[in-house]
């Protein structure tokens, strides 16, 4: 299991499978979550590259905190203001003709997929050949993580 690749050195280990994003396009499902492209922008300061990015389903992961105190708590408290944002806001509103699962809404926030994806992004750890090295049930220590010095 992943979770045996823990050590000292984790600095981004992600425990569902890591897939590859064309700033938001998931190459796998493809499912086009916009927002990726937003977010990559506020944790990156940059513009989404079209080289593709590492993202991940399932927000199941371990960070080591050099990455977590690596972005300022400004960008985390906008990120929790959009999560938490009212129903009439129109973000909550993005999604509805997206037809992948349940219904998009307050309850199953398109945002919250966007951003769902994106941890590997957040947290630097953004090299989309991870996802090509890193299948499903492969537990490959090397291959699977980013690694911290």
């Amino acid at each position: 299991m992943r979770f045996d690749h823990l050590d000292d050195r984790t600095g981004y280990l992600h425990l569902a499978p890591y897939v590859r994003s064309d700033c938001g396009v998931d190459q796998r499902v493809w499912g086009n979550f916009a927002r990726m492209r937003d977010l990559y922008s506020m944790f990156r300061e940059d513009l989404c590259p079209p080289t593709m990015q590492l993202a991940a389903w399932a927000a199941q992961f371990f960070v080591s905190r050099a990455r977590i105190v690596a972005n300022p708590p400004s960008k985390y408290a906008r990120v929790k203001e959009l999560l938490e944002a009212p129903e009439a806001h129109w973000l909550l509103g993005e999604g509805k003709d997206f037809e992948w699962g349940a219904a998009m809404g307050p309850s199953n926030p398109f945002f919250g997929h966007a951003l769902e994806r994106s941890w590997p992004v957040i947290f630097n750890c953004t090299d989309p050949t991870m996802a090509d090295r890193c299948g499903d049930d492969v537990y490959d220590k090397a291959a699977c993580q980013c690694r911290d010095w």
